[in-house]
This record gives C-alpha cells, structure tokens and sequence, in this order.
C-alpha cells in the first residue's frame, strides 16, 4: 500500500497519468485486433452465423468512440492544429453528402464507415498524445514490434498452406472454408476484404494474403515496414522480413508506396548524409529494392495481367471525376465505388469519393493531403528527422488512395492512422515548447538590454 501510494504521489509530481501506462497498452491490444479479428473469424467460420459475425466486427469498430471519450483533453485548447480542422472539414463534407442523398442501405452505410471511421481513429490517437505525456520512440517501437509479429505469422501461414499442406489438397479445404467466410462476413463489411484472393487461390499464383485475409490490405500494413527501414542506421533484419512479407501479397498499392516512399526519403535524405556511418542504411534500402524489383518482374511472369490491372485503377479515377463535375453535389452514398453492385467507379478510393460526395468531399481530401505535405516540408527545413519522415510515408499512403479503393481501410489503415495522430501530438507539442522556450529567451535578452 505503501508503494502504491509513493508511486502515485510521483506520478503526480511529475505530471504523469497514473492509468497511462493501462490507456496505452489497451489502445495497442486494441489496434492488433483489427490485424488478426479476421483470421480467428476465418477459423470458426463454419460454426459462426452472419448476425455473430456482424456483431463481433461492429462492436471493435464501434469501441472507437470509448477511446475518443477516454481520451478528450479535459481542457478545451484555444488552439487547433491545422491538421485538426482538415478533418472535421472532411467529415463535415462526408456527412453533408449523407444528409443530401439520404440512404441506410448497406452499400451507403459501408461508405459512410469507410469515409468517417479511420480519421475518428487519427482524431483519437491525436488526443492521446496529447492527453498523456507520449514518447514517439517508445510509441514507435511498440508499432514496430506489433508489425513483426503480423509479418512473421503472416509468412508462418504462407509457408504452411504453400509448401507444407499441398499433399493434402489444402487448397480445396481452404476453398470450402473461404466461401463460408465471405457467405457470412462479406455481406457488410465490404471494405475489410476483397475476391481478389478468392479468385487467384486455386489458380496457381500463391499471393501472402496475411491475417486480415486480403492481399492489397495485408500488403498496405506491411508496406509501413519501410518508414522503420528507414528509420534504421544498422542491419534491420526484422525490417526486411516486414517487406518481404509485404513483396508476397503482390499489391501494387504497397508497391507503389514503399518505392515513392524510399525514393523521396534518399533525396531528402541528400547523397551529403550518406556517409560511412549509414552504409549499412543504404544497403537496407538497395536490399528492399531488390526485393520490389523481383516482386515487378513476377507480377509479369505470374500472368497476372499488371497492364490491364493499371488501366483498371487509372480509369476508376478518371471516371469518378468525370461523375464529380457532371454531379457537382455528388450521386449519394453507395452509389459507386466496389461495394455498390451498379457502378462504373472501381478501384479508386478517391474516384468513388468525388463522384458520391461531390466537389466538396474531393477538395477536403486535396486538403487534408495539403496539410500533410505543409508538415513534412515544415519538419524537413528543422531536421526532425521522425517527424518528417512519416509526416511523409503518410502523406504517399493518402496519394496511393487515388489509384486503390483498398488502401484506405479499418483493418489495413487504423495502426497507420491512429500512430500518425499521436506522433502529429507530440510533433505539435514539441513545435509548440520551442516556441515558448524562444519567447522566454527573447524576453530575457530584452530585459538585459
């Protein structure tokens, strides 16, 4: 007892929530859920009825709004950071859009959570880092450790249905078992999976479909691995395995962020940086490239069709905006996009956006991308070198949203979205003390003078 209360006497002297430590290990428990609810569910899919499905998957998408109640600053702040009101500004158009089109059906409610759930997980890890005193280091390590265990199991998984179970025609049981899952869960949930998988499994292209049964998205998870890669100064032999893991799922979505991302953060980085102290840096970089090199030449070896597939992403885009100008005020929710039976906008996240919520939806988005880029220029020019680095990644993975309507998601986006709302805390935080500290030091050369 006597601990106890030393140890919360301490807590209160130096500033420090006694229940941070239980905040932020439940928040990290509950954001690995969403990398392995799927494959649990996929396991007791044949004894699960869709009604228990639903239920399970709503109610961890749901336990959101009991984090953003648990972490709400007490103190309402005079200020709001720019990033903040790009948010509301783009959930305020989301639900302007519902309120003109009104519609409960199950495509518009899919696309009403699709477009509002992973930025109120952004909003949510914002206040966090600035309710407690967040380390980004720590943060960031944790983040890392969960990715690994996502990757090596992912890769357990692939090697077992790959290699070990082939004699025991393991492709036909998982068949059987697939169509069971997607029977009960693909009904609502839409944005979670895809056929992509289902459709390539017994057709002898072998894709790392990861925990949350989909490629495109397992691939988006892993494709985070890069900005640690990128964080690293010595040999990342668990980095590597993350993108490996990431090269398997074959999507072109993890593709393209992982080389934009390693592309610009080399020329940020300047060829002056690249010293002897970070060669083995660099041969991290050259090995994950290597890597996406042979990941491009299968995709053309394996059949898959990469050209036809590209044109497919181009033209959803171009074809949402073409809705978007000829409906300015948008055709409604569920309306287009991959999860509406009649639509001519496929795989574009930000075609489908444009074309149900209108112009305004579109330019809220251009400007939430805006204000992400205006942080990473603004941490570049004062070498925080974390801060800028996935102020970056982040702002690759909105892009990457244009040509893939699988990018943005609650099982492949909500690690990355809550991470960048707690290290945007503390980068505000931080921005705003080195203020402070030169207005005191102002000060105090005035008051000599």
């Amino acid at each position: 007892m006597k601990i106890k209360r030393q140890t919360l006497k301490h807590s209160q002297n130096t500033g420090e929530n006694p229940l941070k430590r239980v905040y932020v290990t439940l928040t990290l428990i509950y954001l690995s859920s969403f990398l392995f609810t799927n494959f649990v569910i996929y396991l007791f899919a044949v004894y699960l009825n869709s009604t228990v499905v639903k239920a399970i998957i709503l109610v961890r998408d749901f336990s959101i709004f009991i984090l953003l109640f648990l972490f709400l600053p007490r103190r309402i702040s005079k200020f709001v950071p720019n990033l903040i009101l790009a948010v509301l500004f783009f959930l305020g158009s989301v639900f302007l859009g519902f309120v003109m089109h009104p519609s409960f059906s199950s495509s518009a409610l899919i696309y009403l959570r699709l477009y509002v759930f992973p930025w109120l997980f952004l909003l949510a890890g914002y206040f966090l880092g600035t309710s407690f005193d967040i380390k980004p280091q720590k943060w960031l390590l944790s983040i890392r450790i969960i990715l690994v265990v996502y990757a090596f199991l992912s890769l357990i998984v692939y090697v077992f249905r790959r290699f070990l179970l082939s004699c025991y025609n393991f492709e036909a049981f998982a068949d059987i078992t697939l169509k069971s899952y997607y029977d009960s869960y693909y009904c609502l949930l839409k944005n979670a999976v895809s056929y992509d998988f289902y459709k390539l499994i017994t057709s002898g292209v072998t894709r790392l479909f990861g925990l949350v049964l989909d490629p495109p998205i397992s691939g988006i998870i892993l494709s985070f691995g890069a900005f640690f890669l990128f964080l690293k100064r010595r040999f990342a032999f668990l980095e590597i395995i993350i993108i490996v893991a990431s090269v398997l799922t074959l999507s072109k979505g993890a593709f393209f962020i992982i080389v934009l991302f390693v592309f610009l953060a080399l020329i940020n980085m300047g060829l002056s940086q690249l010293r002897f102290y970070r060669t083995r840096q660099v041969f991290n970089v050259l090995v994950m490239l290597g890597l996406l090199g042979l990941l491009f030449v299968f995709m053309f070896m394996g059949n898959i069709g990469l050209t036809k597939s590209i044109t497919n992403h181009m033209q959803g885009l171009s074809r949402g905006i073409q809705i978007m100008f000829s409906s300015p005020l948008g055709t409604g929710l569920g309306t287009q996009g991959n999860f509406s039976p009649e639509s001519s906008v496929r795989e574009s996240f930000v075609g489908a956006l444009g074309a149900q919520v209108g112009i305004l939806g579109f330019v809220s988005y251009i400007f939430l991308m805006y204000v992400v880029a205006k942080s990473y220029i603004t941490q570049l020019k004062r070498k925080n070198y974390v801060y800028w680095g996935l102020s970056l990644f982040f702002f690759i993975y909105l892009l990457s949203a244009f040509f893939s309507e699988s990018s943005i998601s609650l099982s492949g986006g909500a690690i990355i979205f809550f991470t960048y709302g707690v290290i945007y805390a503390t980068m505000i935080k931080r921005s705003f003390e080195s203020r402070k500290a030169n207005k005191s030091k102002m000060l105090l050369k005035k008051s000599h003078v």
